[in-house]
């Protein structure tokens, strides 16, 4: 009797390890095949994305930005570039070598280019920018840059660039810039998909926060 209880007891034994085993396996192969799902997703939006915004690059393709640089702006420029010229901070400076006002930094202007496209094309690399100065802009004035694609040539896009004061609609800067801009494609969407994917802890069991 001692010995077919006992056998009973380890058959029991073993069907409680075999049913725990087997659950194990499936919540294991559902969180793999979840995380594998979203993997996926991320991937095919990233691949989306990167043609949306190649599509985006045509000749006439036109991106704008407004801005207006008040005192502390180019006080801060003035302070990290080391350009001490008094007529960009000083009202008195800026009468005295006959201005109405002071100036915004002419490099100020022109880094609103690279801004509006570094914003707009993750990734980007400027690789050129040539830039003429026709009019002066006064602290406080209301700005609109605008970048145009001119043409594009694989991942190498040419812009012309253009600042102008917003009231008045004169030119202040123009220019051409080169950019390196790479799209994500249907390769790098599949090699995304095809990596290894992490099927640690699910959530609650040992998953910390950022």
């Amino acid at each position: 009797m001692q010995c077919r209880s006992l056998g009973r007891r380890l058959r029991l034994l073993s069907a409680v390890c075999e049913a725990s085993s087997c659950t194990h396996s499936s919540i294991h192969g559902r969180t793999c095949r979840i995380t594998t799902a979203a993997a996926q997703a991320t991937s095919e939006a990233a691949a989306s994305a990167g043609h949306a915004a190649a599509a985006t690059l045509r000749p006439g393709f036109v991106l704008t930005t407004n801005r207006h640089f008040g005192a502390d702006d180019v006080a801060a420029f003035a302070a990290l570039t080391g350009d001490t010229n008094p007529i960009h901070t000083s009202s008195a400076a800026a009468a005295a070598a006959g201005l109405p006002g002071t100036l915004v930094p002419g490099l100020l202007l022109a880094s609103l280019f690279p801004a509006i496209i570094g914003s707009h094309f993750p990734g980007a690399l400027y690789l050129s920018q040539t830039l003429k100065f026709k009019r002066h802009a006064l602290v406080g004035d209301a700005l609109v840059a605008q970048i145009t694609v001119e043409r594009r040539s694989g991942s190498r896009v040419t812009f012309q660039t253009l600042c102008f004061n917003s009231a008045s609609g004169e030119t202040l800067v123009e220019g051409t810039a080169l950019a390196l801009i790479r799209p994500v494609d249907a390769a790098s969407a599949a090699a995304a998909r095809e990596a290894p994917i992490d099927t640690g802890p699910a959530s609650g069991e040992g998953a910390g926060s950022t």
